[in-house]
């Protein structure tokens, strides 16, 4: 669930991946440096890693694209992905594919 926006940053206490995918479509997919993605939601990347399990890591699927918001011009906070994004970082990519939502996208979730 959506809570608010502070500071144009999504607060998200809870969230389902079935009320996000309605507002995911082929024209929103985009490739994204992962030095823009500066935002998460709840922890720093270092803390991430250090709390993340690496059979998650290992295990998560990269072909499916994550899901970002873009709370200003080329900077993007997480909203599903985390641990795709970590396995990309780990692995030295610099890009992923990733559906960028706005905030429009995220108002037609929220009424």
């Amino acid at each position: 669930m959506v809570n608010s926006f502070k500071d144009n940053k999504l607060t998200i206490t809870r969230f389902f991946l079935s009320d996000w995918l309605p507002v995911c479509k082929a024209s929103s997919l985009k490739i994204i440096p992962l030095n823009k993605i500066d935002k998460w939601l709840n922890d720093s990347s270092a803390d991430l890693f250090e709390k993340t399990k690496m059979k998650k890591l290992y295990l998560c699927d990269e072909r499916y694209p994550g899901i970002l918001y873009e709370y200003k011009p080329d900077k993007y906070q997480i909203i599903d992905g985390t641990h795709r994004i970590l396995k990309q970082l780990n692995q030295n990519k610099t890009t992923g594919i990733f559906f960028v939502l706005n905030k429009e996208d995220i108002k037609s979730i929220i009424n």
